[in-house]
C-alpha cells in the first residue's frame, strides 16, 4: 500500500490472479517509480516489506513503525493518541499520516491472510 500511495500505480500487475501471483513471486518493483525524494529509510523499509524470503521480511506493523519514527525523528501517532499529531520535519503532515495509514492497512491484511 505505501509504495502505491508513494507511486500512484500498483506494485504488482497481471490480467488474472494467476498473473499477479507470479509476478509477485518472479519479479521486484519498480524501484525507479519512488519519487527521487523519498527518503531512504522509507526506501529502506518498503524493501524489507517486499523482500521476497519472509525470514528477511518486517514482522509486523510495529516494526514498520519503529523504522518510520527513526527516520522522522519523531513519535508516530498511536491508537491512544488524544491530540493533533506534530507536524514532521521534512514531510507534510498529511504524507505521514498516509504512510502510517498504508502501513496500518497492510498489516491488516497481512494478518487476515495469515502470513
Amino acid at each position: 500500500m505505501l509504495y502505491e500511495c508513494l507511486t500512484a500505480r500498483k506494485c504488482f500487475g497481471g490480467e488474472t490472479v494467476s498473473d499477479l501471483i507470479a509476478q509477485v513471486l518472479q519479479t521486484e518493483p519498480d524501484w525507479e517509480a519512488l519519487p527521487s525524494g523519498t527518503p531512504v529509510g522509507i526506501r529502506r523499509l518498503l524493501r524489507r516489506c517486499l523482500v521476497k524470503d519472509h525470514r528477511r521480511r518486517l514482522r509486523d506493523i510495529g516494526d514498520a513503525r519503529i523504522e518510520m519514527e527513526d527516520e522522522s525523528g519523531q513519535d508516530l501517532p498511536g491508537p491512544d493518541t488524544t491530540t493533533a499529531a506534530p507536524q514532521a520535519s521534512g514531510w507534510s503532515g498529511r504524507l505521514r499520516v498516509a504512510l502510517f495509514g498504508a502501513l496500518l492497512v497492510g498489516a491488516s491484511v497481512l494478518a487476515t491472510a495469515g502470513c
